[in-house]
């Protein structure tokens, strides 16, 4: 029996969490142990949050199960539970949109959530709660749960990003409008100047220098297009107050100027 708490021993399953989940059932489950607890859901992935200890086999693969638990079970797969005493989750049996390159991550099949138990349970009960009032907004709230539940574990995807990428990178967006330095946002990161270089060349092939350039002109490209701010206005929202430079900038990558993109506008 595989044991969540060993790293690396516990399979995990590719998923596409581009786009929201498209949510078939979300509640509460009871289940005793006298019941056959065996199913497939076609075509349905299933998540659920247990307050209680048994076990799970999942295509083969037998799994632990204990209180503060999370469960995955991908598309299809076939379940064996064994209930010991009057079991409650809540779950929800949902789809996903197929395999798609650089929007896939692992959901593990099972781990423990420790302290963030009751985080999660709340979140969850929350959808639940908006599936009848409001189904968008529990979905919602279910693809937040999966993100995090994909991003708890350091094996999270197999094209996940280094921490201190990520960290830059959100930094990134955030001040955009602001000035930007590779030493201070290597800071931000924690880690050195020359390593933050290092992986956004290895990881986005652009230098940090350039990767900032290109997130302010597709701000400009965007604002220039879809609204009416003034040049000089986007100019200093994207970080580049200097309005010659900005003209600049926006002619050498978008090979036109300010205005010229502003007339292409849909």
């Amino acid at each position: 029996m595989v044991d969540p708490g060993s790293p690396g021993s516990v399979p995990s399953y590719p998923a596409n969490l581009a786009e929201p989940p498209q949510i078939d059932q979300i509640g509460v489950g009871i289940h005793r142990p006298t019941e056959d607890g065996r199913w497939c859901l076609p075509g349905r992935w299933c998540l659920h949050l247990y307050t209680y200890p048994a076990t799970l086999t999942v295509n083969g693969v037998t799994l632990e199960i204990r209180p503060g638990y999370a469960g995955i079970c991908p598309e299809g797969g076939d379940l064996h539970y064994r209930f010991q005493t009057k079991s409650v989750h809540t779950f929800a049996h949902f789809r996903l949109r197929g395999h798609a390159e650089g929007s896939m991550v692992a959901l593990p099949a099972m781990q423990d959530l420790g302290a963030g138990f009751d985080a999660m349970q709340s979140a969850f009960q929350e959808a639940i709660g908006w599936r009848a009032t409001a189904p968008a907004r529990a979905a919602s709230r279910l693809w937040e749960i999966l993100w995090e539940l994909s991003a708890r574990t350091p094996t999270a995807s197999a094209e996940s990003a280094h921490p201190a990428l990520e960290r830059a990178r959100h930094h990134i967006e955030i001040h955009l409008g602001e000035r930007l330095s590779v030493e201070a946002l290597a800071a931000h990161a924690g880690c050195s100047h020359n390593h933050l270089t290092r992986l956004f060349q290895r990881d986005l092939g652009r230098t940090v220098v350039g990767y900032i350039r290109d997130r302010r002109v597709q701000r400009a490209r965007h604002l220039l297009r879809h609204s009416t701010m003034a040049i000089k206005a986007i100019a200093a929202d994207v970080g580049i107050p200097d309005p010659h430079l900005f003209n600049k900038v926006i002619r050498r990558e978008l090979g036109k100027p300010p205005s010229a993109v502003r007339r292409d506008r849909r």
